[in-house]
């Protein structure tokens, strides 16, 4: 569950985004970037994540790299309805990684990237503090970086704010694409700051 194509993206949290910041960390499973935003000095990790056995998965997480598991949140609920408690609560975040999977379903939602990932960003900007950092990614082999790029655009153009554009990561040097493979050109990452 530490996916090795993203080592990247947990280097960028650890060495210049986690400082002092209050992290969401959206569709959590292991907890591998809330581990790595605390690592940079995070100063509080909200891991949420569907799946009963994210639970265990992130506390052990945590434990691995010498951090108190106890210190962090680490929820079991659908993101959306999270997302709307984090409104009525009116709690704000310096960080948001939006990581979901390609395609997934729970009782009352499905949720397609190449669909509905927009969606997932305005969600983020609702709580997303002045100054926040997004880091937006995906794996949807589906979703091309035209696409992606602009679903950020028009989600924080919507929601009235302005970013500038941080980072992109793409498929790292040990996981090329293949020729006459397109689908092997899969991940997308946009790290943005928001006003």
């Amino acid at each position: 569950g530490i996916f090795l194509d993203q080592r990247e993206v947990r280097k960028a949290l650890i060495r210049r985004y986690g400082r002092d910041r209050v992290v969401l960390n959206t569709f959590s499973y292991t907890g591998a970037f809330s581990v790595a935003a605390k690592a940079g000095g995070a100063s509080k990790t909200v891991s949420v994540d569907l799946a009963n056995r994210s639970r265990p998965m992130t506390e052990e997480n945590f434990r691995l790299n010498g951090m108190d598991p106890t210190d962090e949140q680490i929820i079991v609920e659908d993101i959306y309805n999270y997302f709307r408690y984090a409104r009525k609560k009116e709690l704000e975040f310096d960080l948001v990684v939006l990581d979901p999977p390609s395609f997934s379903r729970s009782k009352k939602k499905v949720f397609q990237a190449e669909k509905d990932y927009q969606e997932l960003v305005e969600l983020a900007l609702a709580v997303a503090a002045p100054g926040a950092i997004l880091v937006l990614s995906t794996n949807c082999s589906t979703l091309g970086i035209k696409k992606f790029r602009q679903f950020a655009e028009q989600a924080v153009k919507k929601a009235g704010r302005r970013y500038k554009m941080l980072e992109e990561h793409r498929n790292p040097v040990d996981f090329p694409p293949k020729a006459g493979y397109p689908e092997s050109n899969y991940l997308k990452v946009l790290i943005i700051e928001v006003e």
